[in-house]
């Protein structure tokens, strides 16, 4: 596969671990909202090609619609010039990411048994609990609760929640998706109340071992590219940097 393909491929599978309210089709590119909850599911999808037509007005009528300001994804999967195209109207970049993938295998191999002491709970629907707790560590005001929930039970590939506790309670949880020999790992957060712990890494053995089961031979996540312990723990348990992704939202 040509590498512009298989950004566009990955792009695609880490839009359907978050599905937004609202979707409409504008040729190979897609429009998302979800009342501003995310940027990801409140910017316009651009993995394919320049839709026919004039896509901007369409796109920017959309979000005036949805009272909310028009926002691009744009990857190494977008069309050649968008982004440039873009910061000359005004659109601001924002929010720089990194896609990495790794083998599964080698993941696995990287990271080591589990540490004693630490369990781990693994739902393949989300429930109450895990919703919130993701609140809690995230620290998002309970009006977020109807979008995420929708948007969690809306995922339609393979999905697991996972809890990591130590001593009974709560210390680290995670999302997971898997289609297509691809796992992809979304929502990794650790409690900050403990540090240096080894719960991230916990986290990631435990997504690694479902994602095996899962037949998923690639994985792939996404992250902000100034997450530093995160970029960290991610190099160590074997991933590498594929392509960037950002994105430019209109300023008022």
């Amino acid at each position: 596969m040509r590498r512009p393909d298989m950004f566009r491929k990955i792009e695609r599978m880490a839009a359907r671990t978050w599905p937004p309210e609202k979707e409409v089709e504008l040729g190979a590119w897609r429009l998302r909202a979800s009342r501003g909850v995310t940027k990801r599911a409140n910017s316009v999808l651009t993995a394919g090609d320049y839709p026919e037509g004039d896509w901007l007005a369409a796109a920017e009528a959309f979000y005036r619609e949805q009272g909310l300001p028009s926002q691009f994804q744009v990857s190494s999967g977008s069309p050649e010039g968008l982004d440039a195209h873009l910061e000359q109207l005004g659109y601001e970049k924002i929010v720089p990411c990194w896609v990495m993938t790794a083998r599964t295998e080698t993941i696995n191999r990287n990271l080591g048994r589990s540490t004693a002491g630490f369990e781990t709970d693994i739902q393949m629907d989300m429930q109450e609990e895990w919703l919130d707790r993701f609140l809690d560590m995230e620290e998002f005001p309970d009006s977020r609760r109807p979008v995420y929930e929708r948007m969690f039970r809306s995922i339609q590939p393979t999905k697991g929640f996972f809890l990591v506790l130590l001593e009974g309670e709560t210390v680290g949880m995670a999302a997971a998706v898997a289609e297509d020999g691809w796992a992809g790992w979304i929502n990794v957060v650790a409690d900050q109340r403990y540090r240096r712990m080894g719960i991230g890494t916990e986290i990631a053995r435990a997504l690694t071992q479902w994602s095996l089961a899962q037949g998923a031979e690639h994985t792939y996540l996404q992250v902000i590219e100034d997450n530093e312990p995160a970029v960290r723990l991610y190099r160590k348990a074997g991933f590498e940097r594929l392509y960037d992704y950002h994105y430019r939202v209109k300023s008022e």
